[in-house]
């Protein structure tokens, strides 16, 4: 995986466990344990699950979007969801 990371430097990688299930998710302590492994620093995997998330998922919208525009503010005073699951959950009611 070292390699693959080392190739696609300009590209993002995305781990995923590939589940629909809420219980079958993995902590981001999972992640960074994981990623350890292949000697990625606990310190950019932290900050690409906070960062990169919301731009990924504003790159897939906007491509289906096509040719639309997307824009993302934070609402002040909300509070987001801690984990995938209670946003599942919530959507679910």
């Amino acid at each position: 995986m070292r390699n693959l990371i080392i190739i696609a430097r300009s590209k993002g990688i995305i781990v995923s466990s590939g589940t629909n299930e809420p219980q079958h998710l993995r902590s981001p302590a999972d992640m960074i344990n994981f990623l350890s492994l292949f000697q990625i620093s606990t310190k950019n995997v932290t900050a690409t699950m906070r960062e990169n998330v919301i731009h990924a998922l504003s790159v897939g919208t906007a491509r289906r979007l096509e040719k639309g525009v997307l824009f993302i503010t934070e609402q002040k005073g909300k509070k987001r969801p801690t984990d995938s699951a209670d946003k599942i959950n919530k959507q679910q009611k």
